[in-house]
């Protein structure tokens, strides 16, 4: 079966707003996670201030560790 050329066109369309919808999901996820990976830091880096504490190693994987969790299954959004 051949498809007419607006068939044609709405399947182009229907697979660009799948993949631009995917994208537009992934950089929101990216930007959640980083904010919220900066606003932990902040909160150790000030409770290390008070503290005073110099070592930011910790505050360091605090932040590697949230930025992992908030974009474990980020990818799925994708495809």
């Amino acid at each position: 079966m051949r498809l007419n050329g607006l068939q044609r066109l709405g399947v182009v369309l229907s697979v660009a707003w799948a993949l631009g919808a995917g994208i537009h999901t992934r950089d929101a996820d990216v930007e959640r996670a980083e904010n919220f990976a900066k606003f932990a830091y902040k909160i150790c880096l000030d409770s290390k201030s008070l503290a005073h504490d110099s070592n930011l190693s910790s505050c360091d994987q605090e932040g590697d560790h949230n930025l992992e969790t908030w974009m474990k299954g980020s990818d799925a959004n994708i495809i």
